[in-house]
């Protein structure tokens, strides 16, 4: 299926990347769910792929630390005529896959966040709640 060892090793490191962005987007499209559960379910996704990266202080983890996956690296590791070189740049590039998911998550995050909280007072299950109702002064940004 393919041709090139280190397309298929991004593949392989891709595709649990991808299904974790398919559910979040589903999870979107839910007409009956809370905005606060979205907001959640974002931030949930975005601490994951960073603690993915970064060690518990905030530091980027060095390359040989990195959890690429069980998969990718019996992959890396079964692939006899793939030289340390090849191996090192797969690993690199799907780092700086990773950091670039966590950079354009993150620049949707800061204004996200507030817009959520306000939209939850929209929601029907508060709106219609006779003791915990959101003031209308709450609503405009």
């Amino acid at each position: 299926m393919f041709q090139d060892h280190r397309k298929y090793l991004h593949f392989v490191f891709t595709a649990p990347l991808v299904q974790e962005f398919e559910k979040l987007n589903v999870l979107f499209q839910t007409i009956k769910e809370d905005p606060q559960a979205l907001i959640k379910a974002l931030l949930l996704q975005h601490r994951g792929l960073k603690s993915r990266l970064h060690k518990a202080n905030g530091k980027v983890q060095e390359l040989e630390e990195l959890d690429f996956g069980s998969k990718f690296i019996q992959e890396i590791e079964s692939d006899n005529c793939f030289t340390h070189e090849n191996r090192m740049a797969s690993k690199v590039g799907c780092k700086a896959l990773l950091e670039r998911a966590i950079l354009q998550m993150g620049k949707r995050m800061p204004f996200i966040e507030d817009i959520f909280s306000k939209l939850s007072l929209l929601s029907p299950k508060t709106a219609l709640n006779r003791t915990e109702k959101g003031q209308l002064k709450d609503l405009f940004f």
